[in-house]
């Protein structure tokens, strides 16, 4: 079930979720709030999880939180152009 769980939300939330996360990264504590208010709910359809916390859920279902993610995304990011690996039109 948690595989399942995984392969749709992978395939079909989080790249919304995610979208020109690089380039758009929210500004403020509000919008990114939003984000993962969507992740938290999607987690709790997770059956024999809705009464497990936010982090229980994340840990059970082997996903990272939004903001972990956005930072990860943009250290990699980061390390691309320190390094030359990254095309001028960004």
């Amino acid at each position: 079930m948690m595989d399942a769980f995984r392969l749709l939300y992978a395939s079909h939330a989080r790249p919304r979720l995610e979208y020109g996360g690089v380039t758009t990264y929210p500004c403020t504590a509000g919008e990114l709030d939003k984000l993962e208010r969507v992740q938290r709910a999607a987690t709790r359809l997770v059956v024999g999880l809705r009464r497990t916390s936010y982090e229980g859920r994340l840990q059970a279902t082997g996903l990272f939180s939004i903001a972990y993610r956005r930072l990860r995304g943009d250290l990699i990011c980061l390390r691309k152009i320190l390094r030359g690996d990254m095309g001028p039109e960004l």
